[in-house]
């Protein structure tokens, strides 16, 4: 389409203007004596678009989830650990990290490093003797105000499709037996195994970790510890917090696979000569890495625990080879099971 004059184009400009001018001229006054007579001091009115610009205005200080939650959980615990049931033991740290909503999103302001997310200690519930994992994770914060805050920010949240089932927990006995597990920290084959693992829980906890000196001490420790946990606000680190994590392991569970259906008589020296390309924690002598904790050919189960170097070898370890079935490394005969080789981080 072709351009029109000048002189066209200007006159319509004039007759846009003397349209418009008879409706703007009354509304000057109206605006002038807005502008000129607002007390400077004053808040400006608050748009509905704010809550998106400035979405701290409408967020609340952190320490009110803690009456938050007492006023919806009288009777729970006043601690900085958390319990999720759920039978999915696919769940990761990752999703639980995941469901935590951004800060445009959250109920509470949480200010210079927390603003980023909360961080929290994650295990597995699991049998302390056969590692079996018992439908419930463990969620340990830095003080009782953050896991209030956590609890309440994920209430209606989910993981695939399923409810996330939260509740606050004391370090009871039957708790810290779940959290960890003297083999994982110091492996060896397990002695009266099924025994064992059916009956841990009448057993004393002293009794169960008496092959861990330092897990024992630990536990000690830990008993010395009130369950009220509620002086610990903000940003204040709950000394229970670095002592739970020795406790359970975080420096090295990550890097520990539990694998389950190996084949009866594989050795050491095969499972080496087969895993040459993975770096184990003790890289010079490679099978002291790799322990045998159970083997029953009658039962048709077997246990075994290898401690990579780091994260990234253990977890391609079990992406490798979980689900797969045994092919023969040695010429000797290997019995493999019926059941695939089933490997998950000790998490």
């Amino acid at each position: 389409m072709s351009r029109g004059p000048r002189t066209a184009h200007d006159r319509l400009l004039n007759l846009l203007y003397k349209k418009t001018v008879p409706e703007i001229k009354p509304r000057i006054p109206i605006v002038k004596r807005v502008l000129y007579e607002q007390d400077p001091g004053q808040f400006p009115l608050r748009s509905t678009l704010d809550g998106l610009v400035k979405y701290q205005w409408r967020q609340q200080p952190i320490t009110t989830a803690i009456s938050d939650v007492q006023e919806k959980l009288p009777d729970a615990a006043k601690s900085n650990v958390l319990q999720m049931s759920s039978r999915n033991a696919f769940v990761g740290s990752a999703d639980l990290h995941n469901i935590f909503p951004i800060p445009a999103e959250r109920r509470y302001a949480l200010k210079n490093h927390l603003e980023k997310g909360l961080k929290f200690h994650f295990v597995k519930a699991r049998n302390p003797i056969s590692l079996l994992f018992l439908g419930s994770f463990y969620l340990v914060f830095p003080n009782y105000n953050q896991a209030c805050v956590y609890y309440m920010e994920t209430r209606n949240k989910q993981i695939n499709g399923l409810d996330v089932n939260l509740q606050f927990v004391s370090l009871t006995e039957n708790h810290l037996k779940r959290m960890a597990s003297p083999f994982l920290e110091c492996p060896k084959p397990i002695e009266g195994f099924t025994y064992q693992s059916e009956r841990y829980g009448s057993v004393p906890i002293t009794s169960i970790f008496s092959s861990s000196v330092h897990q024992s001490n630990l536990i000690k420790e830990l008993d010395t510890f009130s369950d009220d946990r509620s002086k610990f606000t903000e940003e204040k680190v709950d000394p229970l917090y670095d002592l739970l994590a020795q406790y359970l392991g975080q420096s090295y569970r990550n890097r520990l696979v539990i694998v389950r259906n190996l084949p009866f008589g594989i050795t050491g020296p095969a499972l080496e000569s087969l895993l040459w390309d993975y770096e184990f924690e003790n890289d010079d002598f490679p099978q002291d890495s790799i322990t045998n904790l159970y083997s029953d050919a009658s039962s048709q189960v077997t246990l075994a625990l290898l401690k990579f170097k780091d994260h990234k070898n253990a977890k391609r370890f079990v992406r490798n080879y979980h689900g797969r079935r045994w092919e023969k490394v040695t010429k000797r005969k290997e019995k493999p099971l019926y059941e695939p080789i089933l490997c998950e981080i000790a998490d």
